[in-house]
């Protein structure tokens, strides 16, 4: 399979299927249109037998700058804030909810949303140019959705620096505290990517995605907490 659009493009290739985010003049920030064309590859790679894999990275120095923050600003800050919440949270889900392998290469830094759709994968890979942030601290928003990425992942320490300083992370660090599971160069890392998922082709898939399903049990239902919790701003008690 081939598929070209303004915004994502996607290869298969003996069993690995790679998505490609490629809005690069606005260093891949997301928008509907590219939140839209994800939902139809991971579908088109969770329904097609012959994805083995598949590999989320990008073009360009960003793998995506986040949020695409001019979109949606004839409307309130409030209002724009809630659509494109609602467009990260269904994409979250639709990552942790693929019944195949799912590892994101990042060839440059990933940001705030763009680094949550990194965290929705399975691994993380990353070049040593690049880094990792989440600063919507910074901007007093809160990111209740980062946290619950990030805690199945990393300690408190090390989500304390990213989620409430907003601090960048950088390639070794991220190895260090279990964020990114192999660090290469720029050069290397669409190689280093494939090698990584073609591997899945010799292993059973069926084993693979019973165990993701029980990995990430419940994780959907917790995303979806915590998106209405950052637009609530209150607990709720069971």
């Amino acid at each position: 399979m081939m598929n070209r659009s303004d915004v994502i493009q996607a290869t298969l290739e003996k069993g690995v299927f790679t998505i490609r985010l490629q809005r690069v003049r606005q260093a891949n920030a997301l928008n509907c249109e590219m939140y839209d064309e994800l939902s139809k590859l991971i579908l088109y790679a969770k329904e097609n037998a012959s994805v083995n894999a598949v590999v989320l990275t990008a073009e360009g120095k960003f793998f995506s700058a986040g949020a695409d923050v001019k979109e949606f600003s004839d409307l309130p800050a409030s209002d724009a804030a809630l659509l494109r919440r609602g467009k990260l949270l269904k994409a979250l889900c639709e990552l942790a909810l693929l019944n195949k392998p799912l590892i994101s290469a990042l060839q440059g830094p990933a940001i705030g949303g763009g680094f949550m759709l990194a965290l929705a994968c399975d691994e993380i890979i990353i070049a040593s140019g690049a880094w990792v942030s989440m600063p919507e601290s910074t901007f007093g928003m809160p990111s209740p959705i980062g946290i619950e990425l990030l805690r199945q992942r990393t300690d408190r320490r090390h989500l304390h620096r990213l989620i409430q300083w907003g601090e960048k992370l950088l390639p070794e660090d991220a190895l260090h505290c279990g964020i990114a599971s192999a660090v290469c160069s720029k050069e290397e890392i669409d190689q280093v990517s494939h090698l990584a998922a073609s591997r899945y082709s010799e292993s059973n898939l069926g084993a693979y995605a019973a165990n993701k399903m029980w990995l990430n049990h419940g994780l959907v239902e917790r995303f979806k907490q915590a998106a209405e919790f950052a637009t609530s701003g209150s607990l709720k008690s069971n």
